[in-house]
């Protein structure tokens, strides 16, 4: 990979139909297709790479329809969430045994969905820590995106105040800094500079996610950020991680949820092009393989 290049995937967080417990849900179980198949040819049709983190029950329910994804190259990983499985908690209210227990419910259901383990890893709410590492480790995941730097919401366990913001191997010992471990996090794009909202240090800083209220008004300015911090610092593996989930609507050109799809994919041209840099979309894997590659060839990253 040359230093012009930056990858860019789209993630989508796909959640399952008509919970009435709260827990934020597409409408229907046929809304909750419509939004991942429409959101995956979208970002196919853009020439952009699509990764999907899928909850256990969706990998049951719609099982078929994202078995035709997985064959027509969409990437497929795990959304773990404790409380889709019966749990009360986030995923770090429990030790290494039982995030392993739960995190097992969830490959369970993927490997009887895909027939095979999954590889690549996503926390609900971006709820980890060094717990968290060891048991995805330990369970065969090899990449994810795990952070959400800037984010502290103590309720849930996300806790990225000063975490490493860019694509990095994690540290078994400490979430906010790059490691040796063979596990690869590709933080979602968020703001760097506001480590407080209105005099409250717990919030969630603005993110490139395409359901956000204001996605118009900071797509360029988070894109642009990321960008010219990564050429600043010499980052060797240029991410730009944005963040979707079927709740959105993405079924229809139309929809709110594709014109701000639209919108993010128009952004990163243009801000890439500004920087004198090259578009790779990439799946969370692919970009793994780029910094072992880049680890191998005797660069840091």
């Amino acid at each position: 990979m040359s230093d012009d290049q930056v990858f860019v995937n789209f993630s989508m967080n796909c959640l399952p139909a008509r919970r009435d417990d709260g827990y934020a849900s597409p409408p229907s179980w046929d809304a909750a297709r419509g939004a991942v198949e429409g959101f995956c040819q979208l970002v196919a049709d853009a020439g952009m790479g699509a990764t999907l983190f899928v909850a256990s029950d969706v990998c049951k329910r719609q099982r078929e329809a994202l078995r035709g994804l997985d064959n027509a190259g969409v990437e497929m990983g795990l959304l773990s969430d404790p409380r889709l499985e019966g749990f009360r908690g986030y995923l770090t209210s429990y030790k290494i045994d039982q995030q392993k227990e739960v995190i097992s419910m969830g490959c369970s259901r993927f490997g009887d969905a895909f027939g095979r383990e999954p590889e690549t890893f996503r926390p609900a709410e971006f709820s980890a820590n060094t717990d968290t590492f060891i048991a995805v480790c330990e369970l065969g995941f090899h990449q994810g995106s795990f952070s959400l730097p800037e984010r502290h919401v103590t309720a849930c366990g996300s806790n990225w105040r000063g975490a490493y913001p860019f694509a990095h191997h994690v540290d078994p010992l400490d979430v906010l800094q790059p490691g040796t471990l063979e596990l690869y996090d590709v933080p979602v794009t968020s703001d760097l500079d506001k480590t407080t909202l209105n005099g409250q240090e717990e919030f969630t800083p603005l993110f490139l996610g395409t359901e956000q209220a204001d996605i118009e008004t900071h797509a360029a300015f988070l894109v642009a950020q990321h960008l010219a911090r990564m050429k600043r610092d010499d980052v060797h593996v240029k991410t730009i991680s944005c963040l979707s989930t079927n709740c959105g609507d993405y079924a229809g050109a139309d929809g709110r949820g594709a014109k701000m799809l639209a919108l993010v994919i128009d952004t990163i041209r243009r801000e890439a092009d500004k920087h004198g840099m090259v578009i790779v979309p990439a799946t969370f894997e692919q970009i793994h393989s780029e910094a072992d590659r880049m680890y191998e060839a005797g660069k840091q990253t």
